[in-house]
């Protein structure tokens, strides 16, 4: 096998496996800045901090028992599960009304502790230490937006490598239509994000929908524009050729 062909299999592949990584890191990046990330956890905190929503995490927590002792703003309370099961809406302000009552200035207070906060280890060991668990709220931070940009950056360091690998391994419109195919795989992906934000509708992931909207939105809109671009790249490989060749033979 000669350099061209394996350039043009090995930098096609990973040219593939690079950009579409590249696209995910890119999106979540961006989903993870503060201007982005804010508005969806204000409405994310907002559905979840209504009567109707509280009624039915503690009617969860309850199960059959008639009352049970929970934590709330530090300190130890007797939650009446009849009064709660029965929907009713001046005994769950009484005992939560820090919850219930809760308003768009305090969320943004609350984000800005998240978001700003400082973390003794890097964001991968938050993750991974288990033993911490007030290191997940890393994932809502600062420190995970200069992750994912660090990521997304070198992959598309390593997208561009192998994009010149591909560019070198392949001559003419065989180089157009190389680019034009590896675009149509990447842009296929946008068929996945189109499936996956069907399945939004699903009671466990409707609560995270404002913040997965915006993530699949913008990894939809790379995909699409990398599906197109491919799409046209590929046709018109194989067309202005045939076209060219064509007119020649015919003078």
């Amino acid at each position: 096998m000669n350099l061209k062909k394996l350039g043009k299999g090995a930098g096609g592949t990973f040219f593939v496996i690079f950009l579409s990584i590249a696209i995910v890191m890119v999106s979540l990046s961006s989903a993870t800045q503060p201007e982005t990330l804010k508005p969806a956890f204000v409405s994310i905190v907002s559905s979840l901090s209504t009567p109707e929503a509280v009624q039915e995490s503690l009617i969860d927590m309850c199960g059959d028992q008639t009352s049970i002792a929970v934590t709330l703003q530090d300190k130890q309370t007797i939650i009446d599960c009849e009064k709660v099961k029965n929907g009713d809406e001046d005994y769950l302000s009484s005992i939560i009304p820090d919850v219930v009552e809760i308003n768009e200035e305090q969320i943004n207070e609350q984000f800005d502790q998240i978001y700003y906060a400082e973390y003794d280890c890097d964001f991968i060991d938050c993750i991974l230490d288990s033993e911490k668990g007030n290191n997940m709220q890393v994932i809502f931070s600062q420190k995970a937006a200069q992750f994912l940009g660090e990521m997304a950056n070198i992959l598309i360091i390593l997208s561009i490598v192998t994009a010149v690998i591909l560019f070198f391994s392949t001559e003419g419109w065989g180089r157009v239509k190389a680019f034009g195919i590896s675009f149509i795989f990447v842009g296929i992906s946008y068929f996945v994000i189109i499936i996956s934000q069907n399945s939004l509708s699903s009671a466990e992931l409707s609560v995270a929908k404002p913040l997965l909207d915006v993530l699949l939105g913008s990894m939809s809109l790379y995909y699409l524009v990398f599906l197109i671009l491919g799409i046209a790249l590929t046709i018109a490989g194989y067309v202005v050729p045939r076209s060219y060749y064509g007119k020649k033979v015919s003078k």
